[in-house]
Order: structure tokens, then C-alpha cells, then sequence
């Protein structure tokens, strides 16, 4: 299957259209990959993807890191919950990314 990809603007941006993350096989996670290389920010709208899919979709562009700090999602431990009512998280007012200090920082 081909993706169907939206072109925000010609220098950034992609909406990918019409793809299911939840049962994304390996061809759609390499176009997907191509389509970041491509587009730099990539959106897929209406999308509910279960926290095991969006583990899994991940690894796809490498390995993960299981923050030591923040919440984790049950079972999945690479998976933060940035937002939560019964946590002070402050430091996630401003978006950010964290482990940039690694020598190889996760991309996925």
C-alpha cells in the first residue's frame, strides 16, 4: 500500500492520510520513515493508538529510552505521560525533548 501524504508546505510538513498506526507493518513504517526524511515534521490525524502500537511504531526508528523519572504507561514502560492532574510536572509547560545529552539521542 502506498501512503497517502499531503504536502503542507514544499520545505516542511506532511499530513499522512488514511493509514490505521495501530496495524502498521514493516513497508508502512519504512515509507513513514521516508516521509519524515522527506517532509522533516510529518502529522497523522484521527488516529487512537493503543500505547503498545505506539511503542512498536517507534522502535521502527530505533531504540527507545525508558525515562527515569516521569510516569510510564502500564506494561509500557517507554511511554511517559507528560500530562497529569495528579503529578506537578512544570517542566513540561514548554515542549522539549529530553536525553539530547545521549550520544545517541532516541529519535523514535
Amino acid at each position: 500500500m502506498t501512503l497517502n501524504i499531503e504536502i503542507i508546505k514544499p520545505t516542511i510538513g506532511a499530513i499522512i492520510h488514511d493509514v490505521d498506526l495501530n496495524t502498521a507493518d514493516e513497508n508502512t513504517t519504512q515509507q513513514i520513515q521516508q516521509a519524515l526524511l522527506d517532509h522533516h515534521v510529518i502529522f497523522f490525524r484521527n488516529q487512537q493508538l493503543a500505547p503498545q502500537a505506539q511503542a512498536e511504531l517507534a522502535r521502527g526508528f530505533g531504540s527507545l529510552h525508558i525515562h527515569p523519572i516521569y510516569p510510564s504507561v502500564d506494561n509500557v514502560p517507554e511511554i511517559i505521560v507528560p500530562d497529569s492532574w495528579q503529578q506537578d510536572l512544570r517542566d513540561n509547560e514548554l515542549w522539549h525533548t529530553d536525553v539530547t545529552f545521549s550520544q545517541k539521542p532516541p529519535l523514535g
